[in-house]
């Protein structure tokens, strides 16, 4: 590089450039073009859609619905670089997208971004509180266990919450965490809502460690609502002279035309009257349901 005399810059000393090739030899200097572009504002390539992803909404605390396409994006530049880049990605992005960011972290299981996070208090307290309800919903136990370290759950609003949330999405080691450190408390809606999305060992699991926050007639009435037949078959089984509730199983199983769940329950309770199960299918248009019940060796 055709060069004059040294100029020194913020203690740097750089060679002075000679007129007419300033241009090209500012290109040609790693060391020029780095103090330069370290002034202006700009996502690096490998960031561009990885920025894109995390601003494209104001604030995903629905991950559930997005979080294939998020994750295709966020987790090869995260194995590339793991946390080595949060500091300048975050110096990129509005407020929003680095709040998506932890959620996705949360929800990922990478205890070393939220751990960033944390350390760097890079968020409000309102978002470690979503991230680690969004922690729970995706089983991610050890995410939990850092956060709860920093977030008070011991009279938590949102615990009760946390618990149905663990349960309605089959995450049985999250709900033992959660009874193991005391957090909230176990209500009638964690078997509900277990039974509800058909997660029999989670029914049993509150069936035998909490029995006293167990109805296993209610329960087979949610389990009966999504047609989980092997849930509703056995809650019967641990409550097989309950009329009252396989009448109510079976007229919800006949309303949304589960006939599976009614054949189970009207084998078992062959006395049961199965005049509302039958109209319950006919009123919703289940003709398969009615079909079943109006033969002759089931009518009762």
């Amino acid at each position: 590089m055709d060069t004059c005399r040294s100029s020194t810059l913020e203690g740097q000393e750089f060679p002075r450039l000679a007129d007419g090739k300033s241009e090209s030899s500012v290109m040609r200097s790693t060391d020029l073009l780095a103090l330069i572009t370290s002034y202006q504002t700009g996502v690096l390539e490998e960031m561009v859609a990885l920025s894109a992803v995390l601003k494209r909404r104001r604030f995903l605390l629905d991950l559930r619905k997005d979080f294939d396409e998020v994750a295709a994006v966020v987790e090869p530049w995260y194995r590339q670089y793991r946390t080595s880049r949060l500091d300048y990605l975050a110096s990129c992005l509005p407020g929003h997208a680095t709040g998506n960011l932890l959620i996705w972290a949360a929800a990922s299981g990478s205890v070393d971004v939220v751990r960033w996070f944390v350390e760097g208090c890079h968020a409000s307290f309102e978002r470690f509180e979503s991230s680690l309800d969004e922690a729970v919903a995706y089983g991610q136990v050890e995410v939990v266990q850092y956060l709860a370290q920093h977030i008070p759950l011991d009279k938590n609003s949102r615990n009760i919450e946390r618990w149905n949330v663990a349960a309605q999405y089959g995450h049985l080691n999250m709900v033992e965490w959660l009874d193991a450190h005391n957090v909230g408390g176990c209500t009638r809606d964690v078997g509900q809502c277990a039974a509800w999305m058909g997660h029999l060992d989670i029914v049993q699991w509150v069936h035998v460690n909490r029995p006293e926050r167990c109805s296993a007639s209610e329960c087979m009435v949610f389990a009966a609502l999504n047609g989980h037949v092997e849930v509703v078959r056995w809650l019967d089984e641990r409550s097989p002279t309950d009329e009252s509730a396989a009448r109510d199983a079976m007229e919800t199983a006949a309303r949304h035309g589960y006939v599976d769940v009614v054949r189970l329950l009207h084998t078992n309770h062959a006395r049961l009257i199965t005049i509302g199960a039958m109209q319950e299918a006919k009123n919703n248009g289940h003709l398969h349901v009615v079909k079943f019940l109006q033969s002759p060796s089931n009518l009762s």
